[in-house]
């Protein structure tokens, strides 16, 4: 750029940086940080080949980790394009390099191979830096896209998570699409959120959840749910200390207003297995999500018709026994409870045909729990009814469809495994029994005892469904039918889980033996045996016990006694693995190696200098002896 002696200014050939867009200084600081300007400025201005190159390099520039792990191919071009921009900069490339590695750090991969991971975005548009695409489109556009708001207006809603009727005034003022983004960039505050806020904050947030959007828009989205869902997980993080979390929770879960909104605070406050990772204490997660079972069979079919999250709230209370299909089939006369029966029940499905470039999307049903809670001549009855009258009905657009889904399903249409799989639909006049499905009989025998019913109960944060599931897995063995491994395979990692209590670890194992699958328990227990402040004199003598009549397992056994430190030892547990030595010399000295035999003697005698253990290293040393003669 040059300027001419009238003092007009004229653009060169290499003055492409007049066409940018001129802007107001409130955007500064305002939607980008004000040092990322002055540096991008300064480029334009002096460089302006480079500041020419940066908008149409954008993917370059703010991609992070996630992003760039791409095919070799593509890596190389991005190679090339970054060496291309460096090289427009002429003697000016140490200094555009160091710029570029500070304004967009996503480009140090291509200088020191420094990689950024996808939860720095949210930092940099926390801090309006240009790194994020939304910023740096924001700079050349001088707009955002319509569905995003600005950092400011964002911020100001952030200052107002402590005051509830301030925040929810401020949510109410969008429709429910900007309320989902809004809650989803509240996330970029997460490591600012007082633990103050974090009550007020969750009933509203909560409270917005019936006017969220139903259904998924495509692959890649999860549903709303996630939106109230995520936020609400790192306000809970932010109090630090487990018993305020755990008033908070049972505040917040006693002002909700629905069962739906209540059903995923109890959802969320149950999923977190680990002791670190957990929110609240079992007992309380239990105790809520059984509060919440009792509030739903005493509800009215009329009260239950309004919740958004109905089959699930179904789903939550049902135990695999005729309680809730009894309800049900008492609620579904109820036009308004059926209807919202089908539509809780809506699916979706996307993806691409075989041959297709067009994304294919499907609606699907939870036909076959529905058949499970209705029996299948009163699902389709109602079905019917619901179709023949349709008319007189005020259906709004999901309504519409969630009825016309459940009249392919009553036709006879079942999804295909993949999305192209087109089955025939006609009208079925057959009966369940004609078309060689189970009999209501053999349904409600496999509700009682099928895997998917068992391993509900089992990860039940209600310790009564537990007791439930194990008791029917004890009759499974006691009647000689055949347990899903999935099944026994749970049972397996509730016996190995620390956090598990020691009661319901036993009575685990105990399974786990009888169905002949403790071979699954031998690696994980034998490891917390000598060594986890879990494992009670109860669970030593089963573990103990794994070894019996197993010499082929004899080296694990003396690998865990030999890793036992001498010192603070638990000479009880330690007693329990040199008398399971003992009974190996006394009942298998002829199946162990000698090797594996002299070993074994070595590992009891190392522990020779506790006083406590001497009579059974005797017993063991005597065994031994009495083999080998």
């Amino acid at each position: 750029m040059t300027r001419s002696r009238t003092g007009s200014t004229t653009t060169d050939a290499r003055g492409r940086h007049a066409l940018a867009p001129r802007r107001s200084r409130p955007v500064i600081g305002d939607e980008i940080a004000i040092a990322d300007v002055l540096a991008v400025e300064a480029v334009r201005s002096l460089v302006p080949d480079v500041w020419s190159k940066l908008y149409s390099s954008r993917d370059l520039l703010t991609a992070s980790e996630e992003r760039t792990f791409r095919a070799a191919h593509r890596a190389q071009q991005d190679q090339a394009q970054f060496e291309e921009l460096l090289k427009a900069a002429g003697e000016h490339r140490s200094a555009i390099q160091q710029f570029l590695s500070r304004v967009f750090p996503p480009c140090r991969r291509f200088i020191d191979n420094h990689q950024f991971g996808a939860n720095w975005l949210k930092q940099w548009r926390k801090a309006r830096r240009l790194a994020h695409p939304d910023i740096l489109q924001f700079y050349f556009e001088k707009s955002l896209p319509p569905d995003l708001l600005q950092g400011q207006v964002v911020h100001d809603i952030y200052e107002k998570l402590g005051n509830e009727e301030a925040l929810r005034a401020a949510l109410a003022s969008y429709d429910p699409t900007m309320v989902e983004h809004v809650l989803s960039r509240l996330e970029d505050y997460e490591d600012d959120f007082p633990a103050s806020v974090v009550e007020p904050a969750l009933v509203v947030v909560f409270e917005q959840y019936p006017r969220l959007r139903e259904g998924r828009a495509g692959f890649a989205d999860f549903g709303s749910s996630m939106a109230v869902t995520r936020i609400a997980l790192r306000l809970l993080r932010r109090v630090k200390d487990e018993q305020e979390r755990e008033a908070i929770a049972r505040n917040v879960f006693g002002r909700l207003n629905t069962f739906s909104e209540r059903y995923r605070l109890a959802d969320l406050i149950a999923r977190r297995d680990r002791t670190e990772e957990r929110l609240v204490s079992p007992a309380v997660a239990g105790g809520l999500a059984e509060e919440l079972q009792a509030q739903t069979v005493r509800a009215t079919a009329d009260a239950l018709a309004g919740e958004r999250d109905l089959l699930h709230l179904l789903q939550h209370v049902d135990d695999g026994s005729d309680a809730v299909p009894r309800l049900a089939k008492t609620w579904a006369t109820n036009d308004r409870f059926f209807l919202r029966l089908l539509r809780s029940g809506l699916g979706d499905r996307t993806g691409f045909g075989l041959g297709n470039v067009a994304q294919k999307h499907e609606h699907t049903l939870a036909w076959e729990y529905l058949t499970d809670l209705l029996g299948e001549d009163l699902l389709v009855q109602r079905v019917d009814v619901l179709h023949a009258g349709r008319e007189s009905m005020q259906l709004d657009e999901r309504d519409a469809v969630a009825l016309d889904t459940a009249v392919r399903y009553r036709a006879g249409w079942r999804p295909g495994r993949f999305i192209d799989d087109d089955d025939d639909e006609g009208v079925d006049e057959e009966t369940p029994r004609e078309r060689g499905m189970d009999s209501p009989e053999a349904r409600a025998e496999k509700r009682l005892y099928g895997a998917d019913t068992l391993l509900d109960l089992l990860g039940s944060v209600v310790p009564a469904r537990r007791t439930v599931a194990r008791d029917r897995i004890a009759y499974m063995v006691d009647n000689k039918v055949d347990v899903s491994e999935k099944v026994v395979g749970r049972l397996a990692e509730i016996a190995a889980f620390e956090d598990t209590s020691s009661e319901e670890r036993v009575a685990a194992m105990d399974l786990v033996r009888r169905v002949g699958a403790d071979r699954l328990l031998v690696a994980p227990l034998t490891r917390q045996w000598f060594t986890s402040g879990s494992i009670t004199a109860e669970m030593s003598q089963r573990i103990a016990g794994l070894y019996h009549d197993h010499p082929d397992r004899a080296p694990q056994l003396l690998d865990a006694l030999d890793r036992v430190a001498l010192e603070g030892i638990s000479a009880a547990r330690v007693r329990d693995g040199i008398l399971a030595v003992a009974y190996l010399f006394e009942h298998h000295a002829a199946d162990l190696k000698d090797e594996i035999s002299v070993r074994a003697l070595k590992a009891v005698e190392r522990f020779a200098g506790e006083e406590d253990l001497l009579a059974v290293i005797e017993r063991a040393q005597k065994a031994h002896g009495g083999a080998r003669s």
